[in-house]
């Protein structure tokens, strides 16, 4: 759970920039997750979040909370 906080607060302050004249593009990360699919976009200077951090963060939180899985 400390890593999904960890990852909400960085696209959020990715947001902030300390130089408002840079650029910011926009990015998209798509992949499948507890037997469906989802989608995240954000737009920063930078790419901050790759998609497979976002999907080991989408692991953790399955094999914790899974009534599917007998181990979570």
């Amino acid at each position: 759970m400390k890593s999904v906080i960890l990852l909400v607060i960085a696209v959020c302050a990715s947001g902030i920039r300390a130089n408002p004249n840079q650029p910011v593009e926009e990015f998209n990360l798509q992949g499948f997750a507890q037997g469906t699919t989802y989608s995240i976009r954000y737009y920063a200077a930078d790419s901050l979040v790759r998609r497979y951090q976002v999907d080991s963060l989408l692991r953790v939180i399955d094999q914790s909370m899974s009534i599917y899985n007998a181990e979570s």
